[in-house]
């Protein structure tokens, strides 16, 4: 077996704190005190949209830092930028379709079944940054645009969610910000 390179091992060290900081997340709104702002970070309702957030803010995060630890570590961060666009991809990719997948097998939702998916999530997508690290041969910086541009779209509908299923808050009714 191949010895993890320092970038492949923070990736899947990640697992835990993205975990953690999503499972925070959650939490924030309410605790603010429920300022529009904060909708741009955390989740405003229960739609499985908003909880989108609770994996791409930390995956965000977990990739600055990582850079910002790489760098200095080892002198280079070669394909990290690209290893958590694809961690951020998959993580929400994952939760949507595990989501919808458990729900409809079992008929309705569940707070422990969200949590299960979520940590699902994160370890599916950090398996898939280290995934792209062992391929990667340069850094890509145009991957942190693209992490941008999906937390952006993130903020979109948050503030002008359209009238579909996938926003629909089913605890509270209604959509986005409330």
């Amino acid at each position: 077996m191949k010895t993890k390179t320092l970038a492949e091992k923070w990736a899947l060290w990640g697992i835990g704190p993205l975990f953690a900081g999503g499972a925070a997340l959650h939490f924030v709104y309410g605790l603010l005190g429920k300022p529009a702002w904060a909708g741009l970070f955390c989740p405003v309702n229960e739609s499985v949209f908003e909880h989108l957030k609770l994996g791409a803010w930390p995956v965000f995060a977990y990739a600055l830092l990582g850079r910002a630890v790489l760098k200095k570590k080892q002198g280079h961060t070669v394909g990290w930028y690209r290893g958590q666009c694809a961690a951020m991809g998959i993580c929400l990719s994952s939760i949507l379709l595990l989501h919808y997948l458990y729900a409809g097998a079992l008929g309705g939702e569940s707070p422990w079944g969200d949590v299960v998916v979520f940590l699902l999530a994160v370890a599916l997508g950090q398996a898939g940054a280290v995934s792209v690290l062992k391929k990667s041969r340069k850094e890509s910086p145009a991957a942190l645009t693209v992490m941008g541009m999906v937390l952006l779209l993130l903020a979109v509908g948050t503030f002008w969610p359209p009238r579909l299923p996938l926003f629909w808050d089913p605890l509270h009714g209604g959509y986005g910000l409330q």
